[in-house]
């Protein structure tokens, strides 16, 4: 199946049926429709927290061996064990498992997050994440079985699920191990805006084309880091550099010097996102420094591209934002 062609969300909650949601809502002690709404979290949280750690190579690899490990009778063993014997058992081999697949401190974040939601707590989300994670995996192992994927392809469906993951998750769910997916799309959709902004103002002149870049890059750069958890010392970075670019590329401009101009964004701009980095918690700031010389570099060429026509100017700002996103 064509990665954008299904949504892997419904597809991995098909693996928890009624009749194993019904058991471990029992045995974690809570109410079904508590256990429900849980889930409908773990689950696109436990897929984001995986599509970050298949970022990388390496990421994508161990992933993909430790879904090599879960054998297809998985589910059938999981529902065995829940609400039996051996559940403290399962328990704590999911915990693990989650923990080998996202990173312990993704996996704790993810932990914390759903013992926020209504009904919930620590002891139950502890025992929740336990039995349900193990099926996510399991599902997702199967589902690479399926269509033969080597980790370079799951690592590219996890990619491409990214926005299905986001949209599954609740409305203000956590910061943790889902979180850069909701970023990248903050990114993403700012760069995006700044860039459309640019290419339809470059006719009337430079001026526009860089404050529509710079703005689109502040709204994207703002709306990550505070899915990213970043506190006000991020969100004051990542505005004061956007800000002083274009407060230089507006000074230069005025006296003429396209091509310093254009640095002046570009400058603001990286510093903008690494000091917005610095701020954000570790392992999650790469996604608003990456994005940066890409998009510094794009209005960089843009500008410099003016004198030689519009055609020239967009074609950077588009190369500049792909080479960012």
């Amino acid at each position: 199946m064509g990665h954008m062609a299904f949504n892997l969300v419904p597809v991995i909650l098909q693996y928890l049926s009624p009749e194993l949601v019904a058991k471990i809502a029992k045995s974690a002690g809570i109410e079904r429709a508590v256990a429900e709404h849980a889930i409908g979290a773990i689950v696109p949280g436990v897929l984001g927290g995986l599509a970050t750690s298949t970022a990388t190579p390496q990421g994508a690899e161990r992933v993909s061996n430790l879904l090599g490990t879960l054998a297809p009778e998985t589910i059938t063993q999981l529902s065995g064990m829940v609400g039996g014997s051996k559940q403290s058992e399962l328990i704590s081999e999911g915990g693990r498992f989650l923990a080998d697949g996202l990173g312990t401190q993704a996996a704790n974040g993810l932990t914390g997050d759903v013992a926020k939601l209504p009904g919930m707590n620590s002891a139950a989300s502890t025992g929740l994440i336990g039995m349900v994670s193990p099926a996510v995996l399991a599902g997702l192992a199967d589902v690479q079985r399926s269509q033969g994927m080597s980790a370079a392809g799951l690592a590219q469906m996890l990619a491409a699920q990214k926005g299905n993951i986001a949209s599954a998750l609740p409305a203000g769910f956590g910061s943790s191990a889902s979180a850069p997916v909701t970023a990248a799309g903050s990114l993403t959709s700012g760069v995006t805006s700044g860039a459309i902004g640019a290419a339809k103002d470059l006719i009337g002149g430079t001026g526009g084309a860089i404050g529509n870049v710079a703005g689109g890059v502040a709204a994207g750069a703002i709306g990550a880091v505070k899915a990213l958890g970043g506190g006000g010392g991020a969100l004051t970075s990542a505005a004061g550099g956007v800000a002083s670019g274009t407060a230089g590329a507006a000074k230069e401009l005025m006296s003429g010097n396209v091509g310093a101009a254009a640095g002046s964004v570009a400058t603001g701009v990286t510093s903008a996102a690494l000091g917005a980095a610095k701020q954000i918690v570790m392992g999650t700031g790469g996604a608003v420094a990456g994005i940066a010389p890409g998009v510094g570099s794009g209005a960089l060429g843009a500008v410099k591209s003016i004198g030689g026509g519009v055609a020239g100017a967009a074609g950077n700002v588009a190369s500049g934002v792909a080479l960012g996103t």
